[in-house]
């Protein structure tokens, strides 16, 4: 990779945690409160709503031209089956992000802000990935 696309990849980067952090999503209170129902906080739909747009709109672009914006090759999953390790995966993330109101992105946004309670859920998020590779070699 050139420097420079490096460069911009760590500007993007600081650009996406900084809205992040503008939006409340590093929050977890604020994540919480749009999802509960019974005192729902619609707040955060105004940061999902514009970023779905987005994606409709371009996603279908890039995947019709074939080529990422760092110019290699798109790599888009074909297979359509929903198999245990899809549900177990997405029960897990599921679990975690309703016990803590984390998901990755604001996790690692929020690595800056050096507590506790950050630093175990990201630690725990790198022992679930490699606990997956781990489980995942084994099987074959």
């Amino acid at each position: 990779m050139s420097p420079l696309f490096l460069f911009f990849s760590f500007l993007l980067g600081g650009l996406f945690s900084l809205g992040l952090f503008i939006s409340g999503m590093t929050n977890p209170q604020k994540v919480m409160d749009f999802f509960n129902v019974a005192h729902w906080d619609p707040s955060l739909a105004f940061v999902l709503f514009p970023a779905v747009l987005v994606y409709m709109i371009f996603f279908p672009l890039l995947k019709k031209k074939g080529i990422a914006l760092d110019g290699k090759k798109m790599q888009i999953p074909n297979s359509k089956e929903i198999n245990h390790k899809l549900i177990v995966g997405a029960v897990l993330f599921g679990i975690g992000w309703g016990l803590t109101g984390i998901c990755p992105a604001p996790g690692l946004a929020n690595f800056a802000n050096g507590s506790l309670q950050i630093f175990l859920y990201i630690g725990f998020m790198v022992l679930g990935i490699y606990f997956a590779h781990f489980v995942s070699a084994r099987k074959m």
